[in-house]
């Protein structure tokens, strides 16, 4: 009975460690990997940088027809005010982003991980914003100006949306992420025990 499990025990690391190197060499592709890694990140950039533009577009397109008191003018302002720094964001990390597809399956693994924790991170700030916003919202109604009622509802109603559209961004960003690190976790190897028994079922 010991000896046959020995023998099942050393068939399993066989198994083990000759389909490691199968996964490794003919099912993950470490390079391809890294490159849609970074491909995926570029567009999310692109994105970032396009919803910049937009919003110096529209906001500013707006604020130059006129519109030079009320909500809307403090509204208009601020998503120029914030868009400038998302823009800067997303100019940097196209400019000066790590572009490195020569790494190994732990440093791979790493990479995906620092980003997916970063998009989570930041959806919880992305809420933060729009609550940040509803505050302000609520905080005009208690001001005795118009000029400050108006900043603070202008500036609220800003919040709110960008706010909301960076939860949406940041968290899809974060889904299409894992769903691609999710290839590294892939184990064509499985290990089935029942009484007396030892299974195991090889994926080619």
């Amino acid at each position: 009975m010991f000896t046959k499990k020995i023998i099942f025990l050393s068939l399993f690391l066989f198994v083990l460690f000759t389909n490691s190197s199968f996964a490794q060499e003919n099912r993950i592709d470490l390079p391809q990997i890294n490159k849609e890694r970074l491909s995926l990140q570029k567009n999310s950039m692109y994105v970032l940088g396009g919803w910049s533009v937009a919003n110096f577009a529209y906001s500013g397109a707006t604020l130059a027809t006129g519109v030079s008191n009320g909500e809307d003018k403090y509204f208009h302002q601020f998503n120029i005010y914030w868009n400038t720094v998302n823009f800067a964001l997303a100019g940097s990390s196209l400019l000066f982003g790590k572009k490195n597809t020569d790494l190994n399956y732990s440093q791979t693994l790493k990479a995906y991980h620092s980003t997916e924790s970063l998009f989570l991170l930041n959806t919880g700030i992305d809420v933060g914003y729009m609550a940040a916003g509803l505050y302000l919202r609520e905080r005009a109604k208690t001001e005795t100006t118009i000029k400050n009622t108006n900043r603070f509802l202008g500036y609220g109603k800003s919040l709110i949306l960008q706010g909301g559209f960076l939860f949406a961004f940041d968290l899809t960003a974060y889904a299409l992420n894992k769903r691609q690190s999710n290839t590294l976790y892939e184990i064509p190897v499985s290990l089935s025990l029942a009484p007396n028994q030892m299974r195991f079922t090889y994926t080619f």
